[in-house]
C-alpha cells in the first residue's frame, strides 16, 4: 500500500518531487520472494554398480548365509539449499537388506543432503531363502527442482544354496572310560555351518544323529554308553547347500578301564624293549593325563614322540621317581618331541591335555636309539667271524643308524634289511665315510647289497627312505 506523503515547503524555493513510501511488511515480503527465487534444493541419484540404472541395484546370485560385496546409492544434492528427507520406507521390511548410512548405523528419516553436497545409502544383501528377492525403498523429500517430493529406488538379487562342504577326514574314536567315548577328526572345509555326528551299533546301518557341532569344531565326547558294546560313528560337514560325504566309520568298544594309565602307579607298561614302540590314545577334559612306563636296558638315546595331534597335547619325560627329566610343550596340533640320552632303568611318559576344553587325540612313540647316529659314534661290531642279525628302528627324530665292521681278510659281504613297515634304505661305506654301495627299494621292501671287499674297516648305514618315513627293521649281515 502508498501512503500520501507530506512535505514542508520552504519560503524562496521549489518544491522538490515528493517519493512514495513503501511499508516494512511488504519489502520483507518481496525480500523473501527473491530469496526463494535464488535458493533451491536439487537431487541426483548414482550408485556404484551401473551407471545406466542410477535407482536400481543388482546383486546378482549371493549364497545363503553369506553377505554380498556393499553397493551403495549415493544422493548429490547440487542445489544451494539443504535437501530434507522426512520419510523412508521399505516395502517389505525383512531381514536380508542391511540398509546403513556412513556411520555404519541403519538408515533411518529424517535426515538431510546438504547443499552442494551428499549423502550415502549403504546397503549388503544376506539371503535367508533360496530365490529371487527385490525390495523398493522409498524416500520422501520436501521437493527439488526435479519436481519430485518422492524418489524410488530399487534393490534385486537371488539366494543360491552354497556348495556343500568338503567331507571331514582321519575320524579317530578311543573309549576313554566305560561310559565315554572321545571322537576326533580333521575339519577340511571353510564354508561348513557345522557338523553332524551320528553313532550306531551296527556297522551297515541304524546310524543316528547324536550331536550338531558347530563350525570349526574337531571333537566330541560321547556319553551314556555300556562297556563292552561296539559303537560305530561318522561325521559330515554340513551347510544350507546340503551334508558332506561321511568320513570314513571308526569303531570302538568302551572297557572298564582306561587305555593308558592316570597315575604314575596305574601308568600303561610298554615293557622291555630297545625298537620302537607306539600306541594310540586320547587326552581331554574326560582323561586329562597318560601316563606310559618305559623300561631301558641299554644305554642310548630315548627318542620320545607325539604325533597324528587333531588338538594341544603336551609331553613331559619322568624319571623313576616321577621326577621331570623332559618336555616338550608346543602349540595346537604341532608334534612334540623330545630325545634324552638314558641309561638302564626305569623311565616314565607322560601325555597331558594342552588345555582345558580341548580334547586330543595322539599316536605316542618310543625309541632307545642304541645306534649311533654318525660314522665316528658308529656301533662297533668288532672284528667280522660269524653271521650277525641286529635289530633297531630309524625314523623322525633317528634318521640313520651306522655300524662299524672290521674284515682280516677279502670276504664277499652280503647285507640284508628287511621286516620294514615303511621306506628304510641300507647303504655301505668305506673308513673313510664314502657310498661304495646302496639299496633304495621304495616303500617297506627289503634292501640288500652284495659286495667283495678287501680286508679293512667299513661302516653300514641304515637311514630313513624319505624325511617322514620310518621303520623297524632287522639287519643281517653275512
Amino acid at each position: 500500500m502508498l501512503f500520501p506523503s507530506f512535505t514542508r515547503q520552504r519560503k524562496g524555493h521549489a518544491t522538490a518531487p515528493a517519493r512514495p513510501r513503501v511499508h516494512p511488511s511488504i519489502v520483507s515480503a518481496i525480500e523473501t520472494l527473491e530469496c526463494r527465487q535464488l535458493l533451491s534444493a536439487q537431487l541426483t541419484v548414482t550408485n556404484t554398480q551401473n551407471a545406466d540404472t542410477p535407482k536400481t541395484i543388482d546383486f546378482g546370485d549371493v549364497a545363503l548365509n553369506t553377505f554380498s560385496t556393499t553397493e551403495t546409492f549415493t544422493l548429490s544434492n547440487p542445489g544451494d539449499a539443504t535437501l530434507h528427507v522426512s520419510a523412508f520406507t521399505l516395502n517389505d521390511p525383512a531381514d536380508d537388506l542391511f540398509v546403513k548410512d556412513d556411520n555404519g548405523d541403519d538408515l533411518a528419516a529424517p535426515f538431510t543432503v546438504p547443499a552442494n553436497g551428499t549423502f550415502h545409502i549403504n546397503i549388503v544383501f544376506d539371503p535367508t531363502p533360496v530365490g529371487s528377492r527385490s525390495q523398493t525403498l522409498t524416500l520422501v523429500t520436501d521437493g527439488s527442482d526435479a519436481g519430485d517430493d518422492s524418489v524410488v529406488l530399487h534393490t534385486m538379487g537371488t539366494g543360491v544354496a552354497p556348495a556343500t562342504p568338503s567331507a571331514p577326514t582321519g575320524l579317530f574314536a578311543n573309549a576313554v572310560d566305560s561310559g565315554h567315548i572321545q571322537l576326533a577328526w580333521h575339519d577340511n572345509a571353510n564354508n561348513e555351518t557345522g557338523f553332524h555326528i551320528y553313532q550306531s551299533t551296527n556297522q551297515n546301518t541304524g546310524f543316528a544323529l547324536i550331536k550338531t557341532a558347530a563350525a570349526g569344531t574337531q571333537s566330541f565326547l560321547a556319553g551314556g554308553l555300556s562297556p563292552g558294546v561296539t559303537y560305530f560313528y561318522r561325521v559330515t560337514a554340513f551347510n544350507n547347500g546340503g551334508d558332506s560325504a561321511n568320513t570314513a566309520d571308526f569303531d570302538v568298544t568302551p572297557a572298564s578301564t582306561d587305555k593308558a594309565g592316570n597315575t604314575i602307579a596305574k601308568a600303561k607298561n610298554l615293557g622291555t624293549f630297545v625298537n620302537t614302540k607306539s600306541i594310540s590314545d586320547f587326552v581331554g577334559d574326560a582323561d586329562t593325563k597318560d601316563f606310559y612306563k618305559i623300561i631301558v636296558t641299554k644305554k642310548g638315546v630315548l627318542h620320545l614322540r607325539l604325533s597324528n595331534l587333531s588338538g594341544d597335547a603336551d609331553l613331559e619325560f619322568l624319571n623313576a621317581k616321577g621326577t621331570k627329566i623332559g618336555s616338550s610343550e608346543n602349540s595346537d596340533t604341532t608334534e612334540e618331541r623330545i630325545n634324552k640320552a638314558v641309561i638302564p632303568g626305569t623311565y616314565f611318559a607322560e601325555v597331558v591335555q594342552g588345555n582345558s576344553g580341548v580334547n586330543a587325540a595322539y599316536t605316542f612313540s618310543a625309541t632307545n636309539d642304541t645306534v649311533g647316529n654318525t660314522v665316528k659314534a658308529a656301533a662297533n661290531l668288532g672284528t667280522f667271524s660269524k653271521k650277525l642279525v641286529l635289530s633297531d628302528s630309524v625314523g623322525i627324530g633317528d634318521a640313520s643308524d651306522f655300524y662299524k665292521i672290521v674284515l682280516k681278510t677279502r670276504h664277499a659281504l652280503a647285507l640284508t634289511l628287511n621286516g620294514l613297515t615303511d621306506d628304510n634304505d641300507l647303504e655301505l661305506l668305506n673308513i673313510h665315510g664314502k657310498n661304495i654301495g646302496s639299496s633304495e627299494n621304495s616303500d617297506a621292501t627289503a634292501e640288500s647289497i652284495k659286495k667283495t671287499l678287501a680286508a679293512g674297516t667299513y661302516y653300514i648305514q641304515v637311514t630313513q627312505g624319505s624325511p617322514d618315513s620310518g621303520s623297524n627293521y632287522k639287519l643281517t649281515i653275512a
